[in-house]
């Protein structure tokens, strides 16, 4: 069943009944493009997109795909955008004009600025964790990557590089006011520059040259037909040798050239998980 905005705009339910009513019952919730309500669909219907969806990434954790729900008044904006300059840019979840109790939920996407190069790090803090449980993935856009999420803890650090951005995602787990802390900033120059892996290039196969042997010519017409024959064939044997040695070159070049590729494909992935 298809339910219309309107039952998800309220500004005091509406992330919770994302939440508990339509994600926890294994349903897509796509938000509308103000974020302030949004649509729940079975997942055999088509929902109307704006942005994304919560079965965007259906082999996600639910903790995840709580990021389509909309952001209420305590949390305020879902986007963080550092500046290059270093300023720090904090968010913290209001606990006193509003409230973040049991279920509700505040996402944020903290993005990676797009001057940022190689050697700079985007780094986030979270801190002032209460009555609450907040999670964070690593992303290059609303694409869940195992083994790049984590649930935080009080005063944990990340970092991640150009081209990352951070998804942080809090969820109230008490009837008491929960809150939690973002602290993001860019550092330049801080990071190791990502190199290249440098593949060990095996060297052509070589092919040894083959002997002529030398005949011995004599002045009759038989030896001479064998002397013609000979020769031929050393030419043929030449030439054979010389193919070869082609096609084993143009082998190993090919073998390095798929080496390299794949080096070069993980290379990032590794690293950022490192980092």
């Amino acid at each position: 069943m298809l339910f219309d905005s309107s039952s998800y705009n309220d500004p005091v339910t509406m992330s919770n009944r994302c939440k508990q009513d339509c994600i926890d019952k294994n349903q897509n919730f796509c938000p509308t493009s103000s974020g302030k309500g949004g649509f729940c669909c079975s997942l055999t219907e088509t929902c109307p997109k704006s942005t994304v969806c919560s079965e965007d990434n259906p082999r996600a954790p639910k903790m995840f795909k709580y990021f389509a729900c909309p952001n209420e008044a305590a949390c305020e904006s879902k986007y963080i955008y550092p500046p290059l300059n270093g300023e720090v840019i904090t968010r913290q979840v209001d606990q006193y004009k509003n409230q973040m109790v049991n279920s509700d939920v505040c996402s944020y996407v903290v993005e990676a600025p797009s001057g940022m190069n190689e050697t700079d790090k985007l780094i986030v803090t979270i801190d002032h964790i209460s009555n609450a449980i907040v999670y964070l993935a690593k992303g290059k856009g609303y694409m869940w990557l195992n083994h790049l999420d984590y649930l935080v803890n009080d005063g944990d650090t990340f970092n991640t590089r150009m081209g990352w951005n951070f998804y942080i995602i809090g969820v109230g787990s008490s009837v008491l006011r929960g809150t939690f802390r973002i602290k993001a900033w860019v550092e330049k120059g801080t990071a190791d520059k990502v190199l290249n892996p440098v593949t060990n290039q095996p060297e052509p196969e070589k092919k040894e040259e083959p002997v002529v042997q030398p005949v011995e010519v004599n002045q009759t017409t038989t030896n001479q037909t064998d002397v013609n024959t000979t020769a031929s064939n050393v030419t043929t044997n030449t030439s054979t040798s010389n193919v070869t040695e082609s096609n084993v070159t143009a082998q190993n070049t090919t073998k390095v050239n798929q080496t390299e590729l794949l080096a070069n494909a993980t290379a990032e992935a590794e690293a950022e998980q490192k980092s």
